[in-house]
């Protein structure tokens, strides 16, 4: 459940679940639509992902936490957690690409995939971080709901082409 608020119809019809091996596709396609309709907030390129092996995919959710919000048969939302992997790091994580389609948007999906991956985080680490982009207030409300705090803007944080975008680092300690 989303903080601060009754979920819609489609949230409650809504399963949030770790993506599989089996999902690989349609996690592509999701992410794909993320970084084509919104470059400016992933530091990667659709390029790089649109060549991408789809059995690279499939390792990859077969060995990290992806989520996934599916509404009937359809992939809708995607997030991911990281923890990190150097040794004076382990108490941290990275949660990295929250994307919810532009129609299931302001329904309360963004919310419960962003619970269920803390929830998740919280089996493994005692602080998330997220890089946010700076242009979207909405993402930054939404990450403050959840307790995340920012602590930093990274000027130049991603650079398209020669555009560049600053980008907040924020932080939520779980325990």
């Amino acid at each position: 459940m989303r903080p601060g608020g009754s979920l819609t119809s489609e949230a409650r019809n809504t399963i949030v679940r770790r993506l599989l091996e089996q999902d690989a596709r349609a996690y592509k396609a999701v992410l794909l639509e993320a970084l084509i309709v919104h470059p400016k907030c992933f530091p990667r390129h659709y390029r790089e992902e649109m060549s991408r092996p789809l059995e690279d995919i499939e390792r990859q959710l077969a060995g990290e936490i992806i989520l996934g919000a599916w509404i009937k048969d359809e992939l809708v939302g995607i997030v991911a957690f990281a923890a990190k992997s150097f040794p004076k790091q382990l108490h941290a994580g990275t949660i990295s690409h929250l994307y919810v389609k532009e129609r299931f948007r302001r329904k309360g999906v963004a919310g419960l995939l962003l619970g269920a991956v803390l929830e998740s985080a919280a089996h493994h680490v005692e602080q998330v971080e997220i890089i946010v982009s700076d242009i979207t207030e909405d993402v930054v409300a939404l990450f403050e709901r959840f307790g995340f705090r920012i602590c930093g803007l990274m000027p130049r944080g991603i650079r398209i082409d020669s555009e560049d975008v600053d980008t907040w680092i924020m932080v939520r300690v779980l325990r």
